[in-house]
Protein backbone atom coordinates (compact mmCIF):
# COMPACT_ATOMS: atom_id res chain seq x y z
CA UNK A 1 0.00 0.00 0.00
CA UNK A 2 2.70 2.16 0.56
CA UNK A 3 4.73 1.80 -2.57
CA UNK A 4 1.31 2.27 -4.32
CA UNK A 5 0.92 5.82 -2.97
CA UNK A 6 4.49 7.10 -2.70
CA UNK A 7 3.83 9.81 -5.16
CA UNK A 8 1.60 11.32 -3.04
CA UNK A 9 3.59 11.28 -0.55
CA UNK A 10 0.58 10.74 2.03
CA UNK A 11 0.33 11.89 5.75
CA UNK A 12 0.84 8.96 8.02
CA UNK A 13 1.48 8.31 11.75
CA UNK A 14 3.76 5.64 13.13
CA UNK A 15 4.62 3.97 16.70
CA UNK A 16 7.65 2.23 16.76
CA UNK A 17 9.70 1.16 19.30
CA UNK A 18 13.10 3.42 20.56
CA UNK A 19 15.88 1.51 22.15
CA UNK A 20 18.20 4.45 22.16
CA UNK A 21 15.99 7.08 24.23
CA UNK A 22 18.40 6.75 27.22
CA UNK A 23 16.17 5.27 28.77
CA UNK A 24 16.60 1.13 30.30
CA UNK A 25 14.37 -1.21 27.76
CA UNK A 26 13.48 1.89 25.12
CA UNK A 27 10.33 3.47 24.96
CA UNK A 28 7.37 3.23 22.11
CA UNK A 29 6.52 6.53 20.53
CA UNK A 30 4.25 8.22 18.15
CA UNK A 31 5.71 10.32 15.23
CA UNK A 32 3.62 11.41 12.06
CA UNK A 33 5.01 12.99 8.88
CA UNK A 34 4.91 12.67 4.52
CA UNK A 35 6.22 9.88 3.73
CA UNK A 36 9.57 10.59 1.02
CA UNK A 37 10.83 7.31 0.72
CA UNK A 38 10.87 3.38 1.41
CA UNK A 39 13.76 1.98 1.52
CA UNK A 40 14.84 -1.72 0.70
CA UNK A 41 18.24 -2.18 2.36
CA UNK A 42 17.87 -2.14 5.37
CA UNK A 43 14.28 -1.82 5.37
CA UNK A 44 13.10 1.57 6.70
CA UNK A 45 10.90 4.28 6.13
CA UNK A 46 11.92 7.73 5.56
CA UNK A 47 9.32 10.48 6.48
CA UNK A 48 9.97 14.69 5.78
CA UNK A 49 12.85 16.34 7.10
CA UNK A 50 14.73 12.82 7.04
CA UNK A 51 13.50 11.15 9.61
CA UNK A 52 14.58 7.57 9.10
CA UNK A 53 12.57 4.67 10.89
CA UNK A 54 13.48 1.05 10.70
CA UNK A 55 10.96 -1.25 9.88
CA UNK A 56 11.63 -4.02 12.43
CA UNK A 57 11.15 -1.20 15.21
CA UNK A 58 7.49 -0.50 13.48
CA UNK A 59 4.84 -1.76 15.71
CA UNK A 60 1.78 0.16 13.89
CA UNK A 61 0.79 2.62 10.99
CA UNK A 62 -2.12 4.32 10.47
CA UNK A 63 -3.20 7.44 7.79
CA UNK A 64 -6.01 7.76 5.37
CA UNK A 65 -4.37 5.56 2.77
CA UNK A 66 -5.51 2.18 4.80
CA UNK A 67 -9.02 3.68 5.19
CA UNK A 68 -11.18 1.88 2.35
CA UNK A 69 -14.74 1.98 1.53
CA UNK A 70 -16.62 -1.42 1.03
Amino acid sequence: ILQNHLKEQPEIGIIYYDDEAGIKGGVYRFISGRLKKVERHPEALVLDQNIRINCEEILGIQGEIFETDF
